[in-house]
């Protein structure tokens, strides 16, 4: 049996019923093998055949989604590309998917002849065979340009390319808590240190939003009552668990010791060691026992909480510590703080590799975060500074830190550096070129020291000692001065009068100190 032959025998079972499909094509046995050889004799319209027309339109493609129509208007075949199948069937004559389709309308066809089908079928395939290849060839000669384009540039993108390929390929092999599933925190007790403000407050807001119970801990129990007020009553938050408040000075070593006795009895799943303190001031001039209060609060306080708690948590839980990039590259007149993140994040390096190497760590390194955390930094003298920094001011909202401490917990990654891209490469630096990042921070150092000269807040040692510069005091006593020496004036003809000597005898030091500030600021501008 023929070709032909064969396709007039499926037609006539199409007329009379036998058959839905005038020619099913499946990746097996491809048309384009069927009908090479027979192009050749089906060079004969359909308008030279058939005189009516033909209301009738046969789709030639997929029945589903995007398809060609193709549409019988004034005896000729028009073939419309991309069109769309609206949910309507029509007759396949060709099928480019395998699939098997059961209902299809084929009423109109009966006023068709068998033949005419065949010459029909045989010219639509040679349409869309063309338009098929036009495609291919299209999409061949963009593919081309585009490779040319880029040659140029691909060996500049193999080598980050395949250090990323790498990278992720080796933390696929090594085992770790990053093979471990997503954590669920939903009816988890999550334990926060340092949750009455800014990061902690936000942390605990956006637990207690993904279901965890929260245990919240601070010295300030008023602002701990009113926050656990306020996730009560957050709206369209359904968490059926209540929030616990207690209160927690890290560096007590007896509230460390209750803190067990509250872990004995309550489940601890996540430890956020949030708690921290920030100090401003030199080297030379930070007292030993300023340096020891921020350490206790930022290392000692989260070292032994962290150890105290340790047995508690379950291997499948997680432990964070909110450190600071500060932690990895030290900064001029923060000499405390950098000193304690360092060796804070050094010890969680070392638990992690030591006890819980299954078990999540998470350390965070964030930058500035606009949560009044500066005005509370301590001076030299171990005093609060009051005082805005500009750099927090101006840093990343709490927040959106906590969404971004969140989702690293989530997806079980154990480091975090939330820093813009130029502290991210201070950090590259101080790694790759140390030489010249202590030089850029040299010359930060330099502007940090003029502007508090500037502003009256910085110390600096004579010969006498420490002398404190106050713009405030300063004008005071300058006031003072121009109030006597307006009041000698009018009375005595020398303005040498015994109150101005008195008062230059016993402010020597003072307005000598007052010159060296002035001129050593001026000189540094």
């Amino acid at each position: 049996m023929t070709i032909i032959d064969e396709l007039l025998e499926k037609a006539e079972n199409a007329v009379n019923g036998k058959d839905k499909f005038l020619m099913r094509a499946n990746y097996s046995s491809h048309p384009s093998n069927y009908f090479s050889n027979t192009f050749g004799r089906a060079v004969i319209f359909i308008n030279s055949i058939q005189d009516k027309p033909i209301p009738i339109q046969i789709c030639i493609g997929s029945t589903a989604g995007w398809q060609y129509l193709v549409i019988f208007q004034d005896n000729r075949i028009c073939v419309h590309e991309g069109k769309q199948n609206s949910g309507r069937c029509y007759w396949v004559l060709f099928d480019f998917t395998p699939a098997w389709h059961s209902v299809y309308s084929v009423t109109s066809l009966f006023e068709i002849d068998p033949l005419t089908i065949v010459f029909v079928f045989l010219e639509l395939f040679t349409t869309i065979t063309n338009i098929i290849t036009s495609q291919m060839d299209q999409s061949c000669e963009r593919a081309t340009n585009l490779i040319t384009a880029i040659k140029p540039y691909i060996h500049y993108v193999v080598l980050p390319v395949g250090l990323y390929a790498a990278n992720r390929f080796f933390r696929f092999l090594i085992p770790g808590p990053h093979h471990r599933s997503k954590l669920d925190l939903r009816d988890r007790a999550v334990l926060i240190t340092g949750a009455s403000s800014g990061l902690g407050r936000e942390l605990a807001i956006c637990f207690y939003r993904r279901g965890a119970k929260v245990i919240l801990t601070a010295r300030s129990i008023d602002k701990l009552k009113e926050l656990c007020e306020e996730l009560k009553s957050l709206p369209g938050v359904i968490n059926s668990n209540e929030p616990v408040y207690k209160y927690l000075d890290i560096t007590d070593p007896n509230g460390v010791v209750e803190l067990v006795s509250f872990a004995i009895n309550q489940r601890i799943d996540v430890l956020i060691n949030n708690a921290g303190l920030s100090m401003r001031g030199s080297c030379k001039d930070t007292p030993m026992d300023v340096h020891r209060q921020v350490m206790e609060v930022n290392y000692f306080g989260h070292v032994a909480i962290t150890k105290a708690l340790l047995d508690y948590i379950p291997e499948d839980g997680a432990i964070v510590y909110i450190s600071s990039v500060q932690g990895r590259i030290a900064v001029p007149y923060r000499s405390s703080y950098s000193s304690s993140k360092h060796a804070a994040e050094a010890f969680f390096d070392c638990l992690r590799t030591e006890e819980r190497f299954k078990t999540q760590i998470l350390v965070v390194s964030a930058t500035y975060l606009n949560t009044g955390f500066g005005r509370r930094a301590l001076t030299t003298e171990g005093k609060p500074m009051d005082m805005d920094d500009l750099n927090q001011a101006n840093g990343l909202t709490p927040s959106y830190a906590a969404e971004c401490i969140i989702n690293a917990l989530i997806n079980r990654n154990t480091e975090l550096i939330l820093a813009p891209l130029s502290h991210r490469f201070a950090i590259f630096l101080r790694w790759f070129c140390p030489t010249l990042f202590f030089y850029i921070m040299y010359r930060r150092g330099l502007k940090v020291k003029t502007s508090l000269i500037r502003s009256g807040k910085f110390q600096f040692c004579n010969s006498r000692g420490y002398i404190k510069i106050n713009q405030s005091k300063l004008r005071r006593d300058i006031e003072q001065l121009r109030k006597n020496i307006t009041r000698v004036t009018s009375n005595r003809s020398s303005v040498a009068g015994d109150e101005v000597n008195d008062f230059l005898r016993n402010n020597a030091y003072l307005l000598g100190g007052y010159g060296a500030g002035f001129l050593l600021g001026y000189t540094f501008a």
